[in-house]
């Protein structure tokens, strides 16, 4: 049996809010379906940052009601080779670039199916080069939301035509783990690719774990929450996705550490 869509459309690009962008592709919905409740998940992914809009993605998605569509619009690849995709779920459905964007999130719902957005009655025409978000992504999440199967919009494809990403979270304790900031929040708190329960058997709140940045060995404490260490402190603690995250109370974490999307660095527990 086919999903039912629940009239909800999330939107989630780079796009920033300067720009027109995000407002034509509501006014697109709009245009198509009145009656769609559209919700900005962000619009500040950094430029190009397909491995950050996937992370937000599937630490989102699971909070929407069932038949949300869910559409990403962070599309180095745009006027390429690169598909159209939709993808239905268990719960949900995804649309946006085949740039493995949309994968982290869809599979960890159970893909049901990939269909390639190759029927172009669903397009804006004509359809430009550079604003796919418009022109694809935007009128084919607005038809879907009406109820059309999704099948109608293209081919299927399989697992292997798609484009897969891979978020390397780490789940697995080691003496030494190499942890690498994903993501980082509009406060510099860092978030790095570690599920928390990986040091919660290993260390109790309030142990102090050691770290090592740019080369340097800086020991910070393991906490639930700000308040358990000093204004303008450092600390590790578990965010509220689950992953371990670094940041300094009534500070700046990247600003602390200095560091940035990207970079790696050691941790190690201190007995």
């Amino acid at each position: 049996m086919m999903l039912k869509p629940c009239g909800v459309i999330t939107l989630l690009t780079d796009f920033g809010l300067n720009d027109p962008f995000v407002g034509i592709m509501k006014g697109v919905i709009y245009n198509i379906n009145p009656q769609a409740k559209i919700v900005d998940l962000t619009h500040n992914i950094e430029s190009y940052s397909i491995r950050q809009a996937a992370l937000i993605l599937l630490a989102s998605y699971k909070y929407f009601s069932k038949g949300t569509i869910h559409v990403v619009v962070v599309d180095p690849g745009v006027g390429g080779k690169r598909k159209a995709i939709a993808i239905e779920t268990t719960n949900y459905y995804f649309i946006g670039p085949d740039n493995g964007v949309l994968l982290p999130a869809a599979k960890d719902d159970g893909i049901v199916k990939i269909i390639n957005l190759s029927n172009k009655t669903f397009f804006l025409n004509p359809v430009s080069y550079t604003f796919h978000g418009r022109d694809i992504f935007a009128p084919c999440a607005a038809y879907l939301s009406l109820g059309i199967n999704i099948d109608t919009f293209g081919e299927r494809l399989n697992i292997g035509d798609v484009e897969d990403l891979s978020l390397n979270i780490i789940d697995k304790y080691s003496d030494h783990i190499v942890a690498e900031v994903i993501h980082i929040d509009k406060f510099g708190n860092l978030v790095l690719n570690v599920r928390g329960e990986v040091l919660l058997n290993r260390v109790k709140f309030g142990d102090l774990v050691q770290l090592n940045v740019h080369g340097k060995e800086v020991s910070v404490k393991f906490v639930r929450t700000f308040s358990e260490v000093s204004k303008h402190s450092p600390c590790l603690y578990i965010d509220s996705f689950g992953l371990l995250e670094l940041g300094v109370n009534m500070g700046n974490a990247r600003e602390f550490f200095k560091l940035n999307i990207g970079d790696k660095i050691c941790l190690r527990i201190k007995h």
